[in-house]
């Protein structure tokens, strides 16, 4: 019996060693765990930072819009006027409205680049249709067709700039719709005498100018 009390320390304190060295070591204090910086984006060399969103009104980003479109429409009616119509005269309207257009267009990109805006590639579903009836015709048919839409889109494109001009908010805007009335006027003023030949003189669009 006293031997068995004499082991029993013994073998409890072999048993406590046992289990101290089973035991998961302890997990450091807080103070003494690291702490995790939380992940900073890098800058990649030559990337660009998003831009800002754009400040013009919504009636200056409409009008930047329509003003976009209208150009795409000037420049495909004159490439067509220039490969199809039968008249001279047809032909030089084609040409202005390509070369003044590109000038336009050029002048419009730059405001919207420094407002923020993307501007549209295409024009609008109905003007994409109306180049779609003047892509099949020719000849004096064609003309005809052409001066119509020339004078119809013009009209529209000088209401357009005019409101632009005296109530647009953006100044640098402003200041392009007013110096680019004149182009339009002139474009519509050369579409209305061709108009005005056509119902005078049928012979007109048979390429005697």
């Amino acid at each position: 019996m006293h031997r068995f009390l004499l082991a029993c320390p013994a073998v409890a304190a072999l048993l406590f060693a046992g289990v101290a060295s089973a035991a998961p070591p302890a997990s450091p204090s807080p103070q003494s765990a690291p702490q995790a910086s939380p992940a900073q984006p890098q800058a990649t060399p030559g990337q660009q930072t998003p831009s800002q969103p754009t400040q013009l009104s919504r009636a200056d980003q409409r009008f930047v819009a329509a003003a976009a479109q209208g150009g795409l429409v000037d420049a495909q009616a004159g490439q067509l006027a220039m490969q199809r119509g039968a008249s001279g005269r047809v032909k030089q309207l084609g040409q202005a409205l390509m070369t003044d257009q590109n000038g336009i267009s050029d002048a419009l990109q730059q405001l919207a680049q420094q407002d923020n805006v993307t501007l549209p590639d295409q024009p609008s579903m109905m003007q994409q249709a109306q180049a779609r009836r003047l892509s099949v015709l020719y000849g004096g048919d064609f003309d005809r067709a052409f001066v119509t839409a020339t004078m119809t889109h013009g009209a529209q494109e000088i209401a357009l700039f005019q409101q632009e001009a005296r109530s647009g908010r953006d100044p640098a805007l402003k200041q392009f719709a007013a110096e680019t009335l004149p182009v339009l006027r002139r474009h519509y003023a050369l579409a209305a005498s061709l108009n005005n030949q056509t119902t005078a003189n049928e012979n007109t669009w048979r390429g005697q100018d």
